[in-house]
């Protein structure tokens, strides 16, 4: 129904006027938009990240993308102009000379390429004035070519903030007169909460540099700045995204874009740009629509876009994933969690799980996983990390109105848990949870001087985690118990999280406590 929506907008409402700069900046094929599936949403595109084209849109959405890949877009433009972009991304981990945080991000490089389809007659026309021959005879070939190097990286500053920028080499020929320059992107993304729902913001600012240089005089780059929103809605199966930009040759613009998920690997999208005081080919020129298909490691996106009398352009992008999924090393203040940090007496714990794909996208697929203990009941996990309504995540056996014998569980002790991750390609999703006692290390930092009554450390876990973890515990009633504090290790110290009371059997009472992804965990009884 989006879609129809889209096509119902006032195309015409207002007549295109031309910016009294337009066409005074070199290199604009810097604008022409990179990856079909950004093109069709229109463009709005800055706070969108784990794409591989985030290079080309908002380097820092390049730290979310956690696989090696490779994708390519052919775009065969109006007047008999083609695009060919080109680029891979990988983990900067194995970069040695990227310090502290800086290790944990992406790597990005590019190559952008626009060209005449085929070699132009050179014609002078210097004869042209002859009454017997007016034809000019063919003096060679003339060609026109533009082209851009790539090369970025993006990482994460902070749990919601995401910090990238991409060094460009440009150059531009037409018959035998070149230039070339350099520049720089620079973007960020940030993370929040509105309205209880999850929102992307991002800003980017492209093409910061001198200018290319014909001939005697020097042209300015086509230096753009953009912000942007995104959200995920209707259980993250649909994803609207909102741009606004400003390059320095034209009018502002505003673009929405939106993405519909269907059937777990097919993708409709849509999108509409307006340009201030009208689109200078036709309101249609700001339509743009297209569709994806994800399989395993390979993706394939198609994007139209019209030009009005022009004619229309046609995107197509394919992207090949080179990693398989694997359990991710768990870290601590950017670094491998130390020998000292490890608990003492440690026991890993015995989890049966099961998951739930909710989302599938180009990323991978997102599951809801759950984690039981022995003896707590397939719901032991409940139904969302997040704490949702539709389940309290505490085991059958454990409430009063259930007539079976109910599993008798030690003070503290972890009956289920639950949380979000993404995953590349179907897998089985899993977590190694150990309990033990916290070390010495550790310890001196508590802020509870007696200790905690019980300490975890996360060993591994299956993919990327997505918000926090839902924890369920258990306390004695007999002797009965205070009010249990979660603690989490965080860079510095410790944080803390309140637990509630979700359900009350005869032998135990459970608790339930989420916390975001950390390697510590500790349970304290006031």
């Amino acid at each position: 129904m989006f879609f129809l929506a889209l096509c119902s907008l006032p195309f015409t409402l207002y007549a295109a006027k031309i910016y009294p700069s337009a066409g005074s900046t070199s290199a604009t094929f810097l604008k022409i938009g990179v990856g079909a599936r950004a093109v069709a949403m229109g463009g709005a595109y800055t706070a969108i990240s784990g794409d591989p084209y985030a290079l080309f849109w908002n380097p820092a959405g390049l730290a979310v993308v956690e696989d090696k890949t490779l994708v390519f877009t052919h775009n065969e433009y109006f007047a008999g102009l083609s695009q060919e972009y080109m680029g891979y991304n990988f983990p900067g981990s194995g970069i040695r000379f990227f310090p502290g945080r800086l290790k944990n991000g992406v790597m990005g490089l590019s190559m952008n390429y626009l060209y005449t389809g085929k070699d132009l007659e050179r014609r002078s026309g210097d004869y042209e004035s002859d009454p017997l021959n007016p034809i000019s005879p063919m003096e060679g070939e003339f060609r026109a070519y533009d082209l851009a190097l790539s090369l970025g990286y993006g990482f994460n500053y902070s749990r919601d903030l995401k910090i990238g920028a991409a060094l460009k080499f440009i150059r531009q020929s037409i018959d035998t007169e070149s230039g070339s320059s350099a520049a720089l992107d620079l973007g960020m993304l940030y993370d929040f909460d509105l309205f209880g729902r999850g929102v992307t913001a991002g800003f980017a600012a492209q093409n910061l540099g001198p200018g290319i240089k014909f001939i005697d005089k020097r042209f300015p780059l086509p230096l753009t700045f953009k912000a942007g929103l995104s959200r995920r809605l209707y259980e993250k199966s649909l994803l609207m995204s909102l741009d606004v930009s400003k390059p320095i040759d034209n009018y502002p613009s505003v673009a929405v874009g939106l993405e519909q998920q269907l059937g777990g690997k097919l993708f409709l999208r849509s999108g509409y740009r307006y340009r201030q005081h009208g689109n200078e080919s036709g309101g249609w020129s700001g339509f743009s629509m297209g569709f994806g298909f994800v399989s395993g490691r390979f993706s394939f996106d198609y994007a139209l876009s019209p030009f009005g009398d022009l004619g229309n352009t046609h995107r197509l992008s394919a992207a090949l994933r080179f990693l398989a999924p694997k359990a991710p090393v768990l870290k601590e203040r950017g670094e491998v969690v130390p020998a000292a940090n490890a608990l003492s007496s440690a026991n890993t714990l015995a989890l049966s799980f099961e998951q739930k794909p909710l989302v599938v996208s180009q990323r991978g697929i997102t599951y809801l996983v759950k984690a039981s203990a022995a003896g707590a009941g397939a719901d032991a996990a409940g139904s969302s990390p997040a704490g949702d309504q539709a389940s309290d995540g505490i085991p059958a056996q454990g409430r009063e109105r259930q007539a079976a014998p109910e599993p008798f569980f030690e003070n503290g002790s972890i009956v289920s848990l639950a949380f979000i991750t993404l995953m590349h390609g179907e897998g089985r999703a899993a977590v190694t949870l150990a309990e033990g006692s916290l070390p010495k290390t550790l310890l001196e930092k508590f802020p509870v001087p007696s200790g905690p009554l019980k300490a975890w450390q996360l060993l591994s876990m299956s993919g990327g985690l997505n918000g926090n973890i839902k924890f369920v515990f258990s306390l004695v009633k007999d002797p009965p118990a205070g009010e249990p504090v979660l603690y989490y290790l965080v860079k510095g110290g410790w944080e803390k999280t309140e637990a509630r009371t979700v359900s009350c059997g005869e032998k135990n009472r459970f608790y339930s406590a989420s916390a975001p992804f950390s390697t510590h965990y500790a349970l304290v009884v006031k």
